[in-house]
């Protein structure tokens, strides 16, 4: 095992309960191209199993994945003791690797000054000693920075309370998802869908294979096929079909709480698209086709 993943182990487990105290905050929920809330197997099918593996008194699971061959680079993913499907928190740690997408303009190896003009100031402050690095916090705000001796950035950390967040709103408008997908534009799509969204069609179910980010690059991508394609897709209802959806309100005994659905009463090609809150937004939860 590289070193560095070594030294941090041990570290990262006294930084835990930061990640579930904070309340009405917001912020970040995309890191390492994973976004909080998708399924944990997406992880592991993207990038296979995890480096080292552990498992905190109260139920909590920490995963640690390479990102980069030589292991200078990796994600450190958590996953609650109430859910350990899905992702709770992210954190990247490392060194300058040129294929890291940008978190707010940074880069892993960014210079605290990039990182003070990027973020501005944070409130709080926490040292560990080996590495030795300097974590700063930012009030109301889902994320951590980590500056080591260098003044370099050294590690990034997404939590997932922002999840919580109701959205403003009291019903969703199915609007913006329509433009995103009429414009089949990546990063209002992903703004727009639930990171563990659902689609169903032929008898199957349809989701993110690996990272939500690569998902929208990989050119055999089925979830994209239904959602984009020329044919049979989310798409072509809205362009060719010139679908019109009708909202209800549908209520889940199970969990007691409500659901806004979309029906499409005329649409050879979809049923229903379903909304749930996520982030402080409402998001694209199911979609149903007609086959």
């Amino acid at each position: 095992m590289n070193r560095l993943l070594q030294k941090i182990v041990l570290p990262l487990s006294i930084m835990l309960s930061n990640t579930v105290c904070a309340q009405n905050v917001d912020g970040e929920i995309e890191l390492a191209g994973f976004v909080l809330g998708q399924y944990r197997n997406a992880v592991h099918t993207q990038l296979g199993v995890p480096l080292k593996r552990i498992d905190t008194e109260d139920g909590w699971i920490y995963e640690f994945h390479t990102i980069t061959p030589d292991t200078s680079v990796y994600a450190l993913f958590k996953y609650p003791s109430w859910d350990t499907a899905h992702i709770f928190s992210i954190q990247l740690n490392g060194h300058h690797y040129k294929e890291m997408r940008p978190f707010k303009g940074l880069v892993l190896g960014a210079s605290r000054d990039a990182v003070s003009r990027s973020l501005g100031n944070f409130n709080a402050t926490d040292t560990i000693e080996d590495p030795k690095v300097i974590i700063q916090r930012y009030e109301n705000k889902n994320y951590s920075v980590e500056i080591d001796e260098k003044d370099k950035l050294y590690g990034i950390q997404v939590y997932g309370s922002i999840q919580n967040n109701k959205p403003k709103e009291m019903i969703p408008s199915i609007e913006g998802f329509t433009k995103a997908i009429v414009s089949k534009n990546a990063d209002s799509l992903l703004f727009h869908m639930m990171p563990d969204i659902e689609l169903y069609v032929n008898n199957e179910v349809v989701m993110y294979v690996g990272g939500a980010r690569e998902e929208f690059k990989r050119k055999d991508s089925e979830l994209l096929s239904y959602l984009l394609g020329d044919k049979g897709s989310v798409w072509y209802a809205f362009m060719m079909e010139k679908a019109e959806a009708t909202p209800e309100l549908r209520f889940y005994a199970e969990t007691k709480s409500t659901a806004t659905v979309f029906k499409f009463y005329k649409s050879k090609i979809l049923s229903e698209i379903v909304y749930r809150p996520h982030a402080g937004h409402w998001k694209v939860y199911e979609i149903k086709f007609n086959y």
